[in-house]
């Protein structure tokens, strides 16, 4: 999911994704440490693209709808 969300934000062209996707990939990574950027992601994007991506990148997520 956290890939599915980095790729809107990519999109969204969010001047920090890359610091996000940086930081998550490392071993181990403290999400708690980048909550506040990932909030500022999140406001930055169109907020009904990111829940259909995000529904979509849920396991059993039913591909019909």
């Amino acid at each position: 999911m956290i890939r599915a969300c980095l790729s809107v934000f990519r999109a969204a062209r969010f001047p920090k994704a890359a610091y996000l996707e940086t930081w998550l990939a490392r071993p181990g990574a403290d999400v708690c440490r980048v909550l506040p950027v990932l909030a500022e992601a999140c406001d930055a994007v169109d907020k009904m693209h990111l829940m259909e991506t995000m529904n979509r990148a849920m396991p059993g997520a039913d591909s019909a709808n």
